[in-house]
């Protein structure tokens, strides 16, 4: 698997396991690198909202094939955050980023561990 699928599973490839589990009412990311654009207070957290069938709308359905700009397009859709500030974010939180995310697609929370 490749480190771009791996990110946006939330996989690393020290530590591939499963992504957490999401809370049914959103997750927030603290950013290690704050969004900084123009005069604005820096970004220093990004929380998501679990995803509607309509926010994937255009993007593959497996996590694992999103490409670049239905990353970029799927963090400003679920965060409300503008296109620019999504693409100041840092490289190094993708990884974070892409951990929430993918927990959006992993088990639901009624799921069991068995």
């Amino acid at each position: 698997m490749g480190n771009r699928r791996m990110v946006a599973r939330g996989l690393t490839p020290e530590n591939p396991v499963k992504a957490r589990q999401v809370r049914a009412s959103g997750e927030t990311v603290a950013l290690t690198y704050p969004i900084t654009i123009g005069t604005s207070d820096p970004i220093r957290s990004l929380t998501f909202r679990r995803p509607s069938l309509g926010d994937l709308r255009g993007m593959s359905l497996d996590e694992a094939d999103l490409t670049a700009d239905e990353m970029i397009d799927l963090i400003e859709r679920l965060s409300g955050l503008s296109r620019d500030q999504v693409e100041a974010v840092d490289f190094a939180d993708l990884d974070a980023i892409g951990e929430t995310l993918g927990g959006f697609f992993g088990k639901s929370p009624n799921d069991s561990e068995d």
